[in-house]
């Protein structure tokens, strides 16, 4: 299964690109509802607020660990 794999990623790029961009998407769409159906979805102004610190602090956080990393 695994040789299958790496023949696909080496041999078939483009196919293998549609592929992992089909599951990103298919990630993101999730996490998107989940948030809009959980996240204060009787106030959508405070929901965007909220999200909006969130996804700063995180990518905040990261971008200092990889900095700390490397």
């Amino acid at each position: 299964m695994l040789q299958k794999f790496l023949h696909l990623k080496k041999h078939h790029q483009l196919l293998f690109s549609f592929i992992v961009l089909s599951g990103v998407v298919c990630l993101w769409r999730g996490i998107w509802g989940l948030l809009d159906m959980y996240l204060m979805p009787s106030n959508t102004e405070l929901s965007f607020v909220f999200s909006i610190i969130l996804g700063s602090i995180i990518i905040g956080t990261t971008h200092y660990t990889i900095d700390k990393l490397v």
